[in-house]
């Protein structure tokens, strides 16, 4: 952290924790929240112990603030490090559960930040804070030890409050995301618990009922915010809306005038509340946006993917990480002379052609559960046997290469319909082993062949091209799809034998089997 950092964040320790001092008010001193300790939990997951600095510059600064006499400052002093050794066992917490870095994106790092994070700095804090009145004795009330469980669970509570409101915020902050617009529902709820709030601050009515009807608002207007809001601005909800809650909630309690016992146990139970129903919707928020991510990452699946591939990956999020061997049929297509083509039709015609060749040609190859490897400009590469290999591979392959030359047929009805130059198309086929896996960065993956047989059917497009042919196919697949197809020629007719080919850049020889092109006939003039 830059020295500037460490002197803001230094300031705004020492403000919240001398106004939280400021206002303790009641039986033990209670704080309604105690959001210092929402800066340390923040820093410590931010930064690490180095985040810890501006917790001790700022704690030091508010115990000077307050205190003159020696043993108290002592004990102060002794307090701040309390909340330094419990962020640092919040870390520890946090690290050995699976961390907590994308705690709105992922409703498990929400669970542990709530349970690791807030619960672990709260208790260790308040348990060692106790221990240090009970053995310097410098607070009045704290020289008995069966006074220490009471003083525990009010300091725990204003802890646990602290960090579920202020850490979250600052760690939506940090993000960077924008704030977005807050719909217009989670507005008028947020707007309904200020009117409710201010009703029952200035209402001379019974103060119970008065907070319990204000406080019923408070769960529906975070649910509001957490269908509808971005990071920033649900956050911002939340704080505002728990800060105005507890705050008319402890004014009326405390302006009741009641019986020290009854004033704590209220406030502690408001605290309690609040915290429930904030944790509540934290985790409702970061399950909606886990949900939404995971929508669109099916949907972004299921335009590479048929739609068994997309639900494994969506099951087993990394389920090729173990790259291993199995057979597969290869499919590549390619337009010809297509460089040609597009400098006579310009870019954006060119665009659209290529939008409407790769659509047709993608929904067939779904269509016959093949998988999309990779567009490749002009064409494509698609994989039959991908995630699982399946006897009938090479047959089902076969029939998607006739009905994409099928479709292509009819695309060039509708061009010629329209002036249009028609649309050629070569395709090679061919059948062996792969390695399948994924590739990429930590950021993007994609799941890809690799391997001779990927190498042997991109030259057999090629060669599609010098022998005229509409689809050119090695003999393994046609051995393949003899087999699988049951005496049942189906796909397989009409397949010309062309014989033994050198491919380029291979050296073994591959025996070649060929569909002719279907020239459509010319009218009589």
């Amino acid at each position: 952290m830059s020295i500037a950092r460490v002197l803001a964040w230094s300031l705004a320790y020492f403000v919240l924790a001398y106004y939280a001092q400021m206002f303790a008010g009641g039986a033990d001193g209670i704080v309604p929240v105690w959001p210092a300790i929402g800066i340390a939990l923040f820093l410590v997951l931010r930064h690490g112990p180095a985040g810890l600095l501006p917790v001790a510059i700022g704690g030091a600064a508010t115990v000077a603030n307050a205190y003159a006499e020696p043993l108290r400052l002592a004990a102060e002093l002794l307090l701040v490090g309390a909340t330094i050794v419990g962020a640092l066992a919040a870390r520890h917490a946090c690290r050995l559960a699976g961390g907590a870095d994308d705690m709105f994106g992922r409703t498990r790092d929400m669970v542990v930040f709530l349970i690791a994070g807030c619960l672990v700095i709260s208790a260790v804090a308040a348990l060692i804070g106790v221990l240090v009145l009970y053995l310097t004795g410098a607070f009045p009330g704290t020289e008995r030890l069966v006074d220490l469980p009471p003083r525990f669970m009010t300091w725990f509570i204003s802890d646990l409050a602290g960090t579920v409101l202020v850490t979250p915020l600052l760690m939506a902050w940090n993000g960077r995301e924008e704030f977005g617009r807050p719909s217009l529902v989670s507005l008028a709820c947020w707007l309904a618990l200020i009117v409710a709030a201010v009703a029952a601050w200035l209402v001379d009515f019974t103060p119970d009922v008065e907070n319990a009807a204000m406080l019923l608002l408070f769960g529906p207007t975070l649910a509001a915010a957490a269908l509808t809001t971005k990071p920033r601005a649900f956050t911002a909800i939340v704080l505002s809306g728990a800060f105005i809650a507890v705050t008319v909630v402890a004014d009326n309690i405390y302006a009741a005038q009641q019986g020290l016992r009854r004033e704590t146990v209220a406030l502690l139970l408001v605290q309690l509340y609040l915290v429930s129903i904030v944790e509540t919707h934290l985790v409702l928020y970061a399950a909606i946006t886990e949900s939404r991510r995971s929508i669109a990452e099916r949907v972004n699946l299921s335009k590479h993917f048929s739609p068994n591939m997309v639900d494994l990956i969506a099951r087993l999020g990394r389920p090729f990480e173990k790259p291993h061997r199995q057979p597969a049929t290869v499919l590549f297509c390619d337009l010809r002379n297509f460089t040609l083509l597009s400098e006579a039709e310009g870019p954006e015609a060119t665009i659209a052609l290529l939008r409407d060749f790769h659509a047709s040609m993608t929904d067939i190859v779904f269509r016959h559960e093949g998988t999309l490897d990779r567009y490749l400009g002009d064409g494509l590469m698609a994989v039959f046997g991908m995630p699982e290999p399946s006897p009938d591979d090479a047959l089902r392959a076969i029939a998607c290469a006739r009905e994409m030359q099928e479709a292509l047929a009819g695309i060039n009805e509708r061009r010629r319909a329209r002036g249009e130059a028609p649309l050629d198309m070569g395709i090679g086929l061919h059948t062996g082993e792969v390695m399948l896996g994924d590739i990429g960065s930590e950021t993007t993956r994609s799941v890809t062949v690799i391997g001779d047989t990927v190498n042997v059917a991109s030259r057999l497009q090629s060669l599609s091209k010098e022998i005229d042919a509409a689809i050119v196919l090695s003999t393994e697949t046609r051995a393949a799809a003899l087999k699988a197809c049951d005496g049942d020629a189906g796909p397989l007719s009409g397949l010309v034998h062309v014989g033994i080919m050198t491919l380029r850049g291979h050296s073994r020889p591959t025996d070649t089997w060929s569909l002719p092109r279907l020239r459509p006939a010319v009218p009589a003039a």
